[in-house]
Formats: structure tokens, sequence, C-alpha cells
């Protein structure tokens, strides 16, 4: 196998088996060079000044290094384009392998044909932005996580929310952006933050898939500054405001329990009372 470096083509483990392009990349998003994803973003309105500009040895393509202003923040990208006819998909698949996984793992976002590292804590809240206006697919990192069960499976979110509603409570239902927001029999009438947060403390994720909740366990684990604690199986994802209720709950379900210390990312121990960053 060989290993893409900064500097083009390495040879690496003759043992090694390739890694493709992960199956949910746009393959058909490609572009020609570096400074073709600068001008995507820049039209997005991602104003990306370049610091650097690269070329790959034997016409393997370019790279680039490029910033832009965000929330106060300075938003770091790094840009590889591959030249297909001289770099092959798996070693483009083993280059995004390489720095998805850890000890050192980075948020990515990528086509067909290149990936752009999003560099600010490798967090997906700016990769997003990243991603929306490439095209691309952002990929969080990877991380060493419990076995997750196959089952239970549910068909919708109702059908989930009603699991849960027998395992620890979840009244009050509200749909959220991605699910569905309730309350458990937990919740703390005398905690300033519940009464902030329009009263609940869990919400619900369904996804057609296993491997779609896969993906999604890894963005949420990857959100800064997000306070979770997580029961998950099969097709699903529940995020709990106390760890006690998610214990409860993932006892009760036959799930797995997921958080901040055995996936690698921080947990907040006080979340701050804000109602758009729940649980």
């Amino acid at each position: 196998m060989s290993v893409l470096t900064a500097c083009g083509l390495d040879d690496g483990p003759a043992d090694s088996p390739p890694v493709p392009i992960p199956s949910n990349v746009p393959r058909d998003v490609r572009y020609v060079s570096a400074d073709e994803v600068v001008a995507a973003l820049v039209t997005a309105g991602l104003d990306c000044k370049v610091q650097y500009r690269g070329e790959l040895p034997r016409n393997g393509g370019s790279n680039a290094r490029c910033t832009f202003e965000d929330d106060g923040r300075t938003i770091e990208n790094e840009i590889s384009v591959y030249n297909t006819e001289v770099i092959g998909a798996d070693d483009i698949g083993d280059a995004i392998f390489s720095r998805r996984d850890p000890p050192f793992p980075q948020t990515l976002v990528a086509g067909g044909n290149w990936f752009v590292r999003v560099v600010v804590g490798d967090t997906t809240r700016y990769a997003r932005k990243v991603a929306e206006a490439t095209r691309g697919r952002v990929l969080p990192p990877l991380r060493k996580l419990p076995e997750i069960p196959v089952k239970p499976q549910y068909t919708d979110l109702e059908a989930l929310a009603a699991a849960v509603d027998r395992a620890v409570g979840c009244t009050g239902r509200k749909k959220v952006d991605d699910g569905i927001a309730c309350r458990s029999r937990a919740w703390k009438t005398d905690d300033p933050c519940d009464a902030h947060r329009d009263d609940y403390d869990i919400r619900l994720v369904h996804y057609r898939t296993a491997a779609d909740r896969e993906y999604g366990l890894l963005m949420k684990l990857a959100e800064e500054d997000i306070p979770y604690r997580i029961a998950t199986a099969g097709n699903w994802i529940v995020q709990f405001r106390y760890t006690e209720t998610r214990d409860e709950a993932a006892r009760a379900l036959g799930a797995a329990a997921v958080n901040g210390v055995e996936s690698g990312a921080p947990v907040a121990v006080k979340p701050p009372c804000d109602p758009d960053r729940l649980p």
C-alpha cells in the first residue's frame, strides 16, 4: 500500500489493505486544483485568504492552506486535491483514513478527489459550513467506541419515544431539528438550566440504517462545547442531560452507554444554559 503525504506518494507497509473512500462521500464532486476549492469557499461567502500554495510531485495534485473569519474565530483549512490519473482512489481513501484515525484524529470535508481539514478544534461546527460551500461531506474523527448492540431497532421516532417513555419518561414532546426532544421523570423543576431550556432534558434521533446511526454518533461526539450522555443501539441515538437517567435508559433498552471518557472527547460537567445547545 502507498501512503499520501504532504510531499506526494510514499511507500507504506506492503501487507496493509487499502481503505476505500467512505461510501457517503460524493464521488462526483471533483476539483481540478486547490485554488478551485478556495474559489468555492469564497463564492459561498467564506472569504478564505490563502496562506500557502503547493504542488505535489509528478503532477500528483495541489494543496493549499487558507483561513476565514467566523464568529470571531480564525478558521484554518488545509486543502488537498489529487490528480486521479496519478493518484488512485485507494490512495486517497488511505489518506482520509489516516487523518481521521486516532490518536490524533481530524475532521475532514471530502469529495471525489479532494479533502479539506478544518483545523479549529477538529469539530464539525465549521466543517458543516465548508461542506455546504464545497458540496462535500463532513467526515468526523474516528473514535474508540464501546460495542454497540444491533438491536433493538425502531420503525420511527414515535416508536423510539414510546420505548424511552416506558424506561425513564418522555413527556412534553416537541420536534427539534434532527428528532424529538422531551422531558424525563428526572427532570428537575428547581434547576435554572431546565427552566431556561424549554423544559426538556432528552433528545432522540432516529436513523434509516445502523450505518447512518454510526455516522450520526461520530458527528455528535465531534461537536464542540455540547454536553452529551448518550444511549445508542440499532438505528437510534438518545442524548441525556443526566448521567443517571442515561444509565437507567441504557439498561432498560439494552443499549450501549457512550460518553466523553469512552470516546476521547470532553464532557461538560455543568452545561451552559443555552436552549439551542441541548442536551
